[in-house]
């Protein structure tokens, strides 16, 4: 039962750090797009 948990929170844990890092990425992305389009 206690491995079961501890499984459970392990995965909520690797779904949020997916999710983080997608943000990190996305922010990352627009950066750039707004940078770019600001150069040109």
């Amino acid at each position: 039962m206690f491995l079961y948990a501890f499984w459970l929170l392990y995965n909520d844990f690797i779904q949020l750090q997916k999710l983080m890092w997608g943000i990190k990425i996305v922010k990352a992305l627009a950066i750039n797009l707004l940078t770019f389009i600001d150069l040109t």
